[in-house]
């Protein structure tokens, strides 16, 4: 039970759709590229299947991409989009905006150990232990039977 009430049955977690970093493989972390067209399509075909569950709640990162994709859903519910700065993408610190080629090459034992599942020794980046507790945290102030959290791949 969150001090808000009780936490949803049914947590329905939805990545947010393509963007043009996604396409040139950019890390993108917690900057703020929008959804491409490819995006934005992805984001209304889920939307009009997502409407099936019945949604009660729909609980958006505060990334425009999150945002942009979680707008289609929150038309058809006629449902506000909550902004949870908690749900944003791991902070990947100076990383960000960089393509995965180009820290490879800059940062080749870094990226080894990122990629190994271990937290790369990167200023600004956030642990995989500080994204769970924020996530959770998130989650956990969620109400609602069936809550959709619009979020990425990290979280």
């Amino acid at each position: 039970m969150s001090e808000h009430g009780p936490t949803p049955r049914r947590v329905l977690v939805w990545r947010h759709g393509r963007t043009h970093w996604n396409v040139e493989h950019r890390l993108q972390g917690q900057a703020d590229p929008p959804l491409d067209e490819v995006g934005r399509m992805q984001a209304a075909a889920s939307a009009r299947l997502l409407v099936a569950y019945s949604p009660g709640a729909i609980i958006s990162s505060d990334l425009a991409r999150a945002v942009q994709t979680a707008r289609p859903l929150a038309e058809l519910l006629g449902l506000p989009v909550i902004l949870d700065r908690r749900l944003r993408e791991r902070s990947l610190g100076g990383w960000e905006g960089l393509t995965r080629e180009e820290v490879v090459r800059r940062h080749p034992g870094e990226y080894a150990q990122w990629v190994a599942g271990r937290d790369a020794p990167q200023p600004g980046a956030e642990t995989r232990a500080e994204i769970g507790e924020r996530s959770l945290a998130a989650l956990a102030a969620a109400e609602g039977e069936t809550v959709v959290l619009v979020t990425h791949s990290a979280t």
